[in-house]
């Protein structure tokens, strides 16, 4: 007789009459586990049994009864976010999980992780002095974890979600004027991070878009800039990364008071020992 294979699942009838069947189960952290059911007919352990196969075909985790809330945003940090998004959007979640979430909320099984519970944890986090915005920040993340494990179909919603907080203040940082820039320019003229703040003030590049350029970037030729990449701190350690998206990345005309920072740039490194 063909041995079953593993995955296929076996059932066989207990002693006290019930019905067990067992079948090696995907677990959230990427192993494998043996998971036994149970029922009162054949019938029923087999409906059950067809579920958990039909998971392991579509590689569909099964969430272990007790599995804890802080250990599945572990498995969600290391193998959903960091593989998906930029080292700094990466910290800014592992950090809330860390310092927040898992102190929290992480010992509640995620299964039985209530909008009760979610809606104390995030009023605790409020009474503790904690910004709005902040707070919001970590029903975010809970609520992307979530999102993820209902598309796993471990949870059937997201109790982040559900739960509420107050709008968190909008402030609008008002711009200099045209002339106010000129007379900061105006200033600036003899510092050595001018031509960073004629980039930042002519082309709104964002600050690590002005430290990523490289001379390989700039065509005084042609009086074009290209924009590709910005310097980034990764785990203490900076790093030329390409932008984001590949709207980041575009081509600029040199006005004449870009170009003319740039060539003084240059023409100062090249003086230099």
């Amino acid at each position: 007789m063909a041995r079953r294979g593993r995955g296929e699942g076996t059932i066989c009838q207990r002693k006290d009459g019930r019905w067990c069947a067992a079948v090696y189960v995907l677990l959230p952290n990427g192993g494998e586990k043996r998971m036994f059911v149970y029922g009162h007919t054949r019938e029923d352990v087999h409906t059950k049994l067809v579920e958990l196969q039909e998971k392991r075909r579509r590689n569909v985790p099964v969430v272990p009864r007790m599995l804890k809330l802080g250990d599945y945003l572990d498995y969600w940090l290391a193998q959903v976010v960091r593989p998906a998004v930029r080292w700094n959007t990466y910290k800014k979640y592992e950090q809330t999980v860390r310092l927040y979430l898992k102190p929290g909320l992480g010992r509640k099984p995620l299964g039985r992780v209530r909008v009760a519970d979610v809606q104390a944890f995030l009023n605790k986090q409020i009474e503790a002095g904690h910004s709005i915005a902040k707070v919001h920040v970590m029903r975010t993340v809970l609520g992307a974890a979530f999102t993820r494990s209902m598309r796993d179909e471990l949870v059937f919603r997201s109790p982040a979600r559900l739960a509420t907080l107050p709008t968190a203040p909008t402030s609008r940082n008002r711009p200099w004027s045209a002339a106010e820039a000129r007379r900061f320019l105006t200033v600036a003229r003899n510092d050595p991070l001018y031509p960073a703040f004629v980039l930042l003030m002519v082309y709104g590049l964002r600050r690590g878009e002005v430290l990523g350029l490289v001379w390989d970037d700039v065509d005084l030729a042609d009086d074009m800039m290209r924009v590709g990449w910005q310097l980034q701190r990764i785990d203490g350690q900076l790093a030329r990364v390409p932008v984001k998206t590949a709207a980041g990345r575009r081509e600029l005309p040199l006005v004449p008071i870009a170009r003319e920072a740039l060539i003084e740039q240059a023409e100062r490194q090249a003086a230099s020992p």
